[in-house]
């Protein structure tokens, strides 16, 4: 990221998504690098529409290239076990409708 380029706020969301990988992987990267990941992430979804899942999306997308980055699985509390998330072809189907939605929400209009 440039150090001259204007740095647009972010939504709340996406600025607590920001400050939690911070304090995740503060040991590893620094904060500028985790913040210009997360903003790298949300580029896409800036301008989409229906933003429900979109810190979803960014968190996503951020916590995969922030592990290429270390090489290395940051430990995070497990999310609370679910219905969906439950039993291997319920999670391939729930998985197959958010890659879908994830392509619905970023095409161009």
């Amino acid at each position: 990221m440039c150090a001259n380029a204007l740095q647009i706020a972010l939504p709340p969301a996406i600025e607590e998504l920001t400050d939690r990988l911070k304090v995740s992987y503060a040991d590893l990267l620094t904060a500028t690098v985790v913040e210009g990941v997360v903003r790298d992430c949300y580029q896409p979804f800036k301008y989409v529409r229906i933003t429900s899942y979109v810190p979803m999306f960014v968190e996503h997308d951020s916590r995969i290239r922030l592990r290429q980055l270390t090489e290395c699985h940051v430990r995070t509390s497990p999310p609370a076990p679910s219905r969906e998330m439950s039993g291997g072809r319920r999670s391939r189907s729930f998985m197959t409708a958010l890659r879908s939605l994830r392509a619905r929400l970023t095409r161009s209009t």
